[in-house]
């Protein structure tokens, strides 16, 4: 898997990419394109990789650089690329390249899938770390989200929690 930033719109990767941004999450769990292009755009902290596999898009990567942790925002494999393993080797990719602790928010358990995604990220060195988070709408008018937080830190400290609050609060 070969990573790429994507750092405008105007990459040839864009388009992929978002189009499976809009296919791999719900409305409410994402921005409007203006929205994600302004963040592209306009934030030095916000980190947007596209993955290439055997010369095709595969997947890609959004995620923040705060001062003691990365935020993961979104990730996602093509469809028609799932099942092969991608993901996990995009994600251990991902987590070996920094020292600091990598945190994502992940759905409640209360689907097969849900329970399926929280598993994978176990496998992968994740663990959770709150179970009462509640994520904030993407779009105003759009309601807030219950969701557990995961981290690949050993101890993510109720004080790291309100660290990454106020970042994603801020940024959503």
């Amino acid at each position: 898997m070969k990573p790429v930033e994507v750092k405008n719109t105007n990459d040839k990767l864009f388009t992929e990419l978002y189009d499976l941004y809009e296919e791999a999450f719900p409305t409410t769990e994402r921005r409007d394109k203006n929205g994600f292009m302004e963040k592209m755009l306009h934030e030095p902290r916000f980190h947007c990789t596209a993955f290439i596999h055997d010369t095709i898009f595969a997947g890609f990567l959004t995620y923040w650089q705060f001062g003691s942790f990365l935020y993961v925002e979104h990730f996602a494999i093509s469809e028609k690329l799932r099942g092969n393993n991608l993901g996990g080797k995009v994600l251990s990719q991902f987590v070996k390249k920094t020292l600091l602790p990598v945190v994502l928010e992940v759905e409640t358990p209360d689907t097969p899938i849900a329970k399926r995604r929280i598993a994978f990220y176990e496998r992968h060195g994740f663990r959770i770390v709150r179970n009462d988070y509640v994520q904030p709408p993407y779009i105003e008018g759009y309601p807030s989200i219950p969701m557990f937080l995961m981290s690949t830190a050993e101890i993510f400290t109720d004080g790291q929690v309100r660290e990454l609050q106020q970042a994603v609060y801020g940024i959503k």
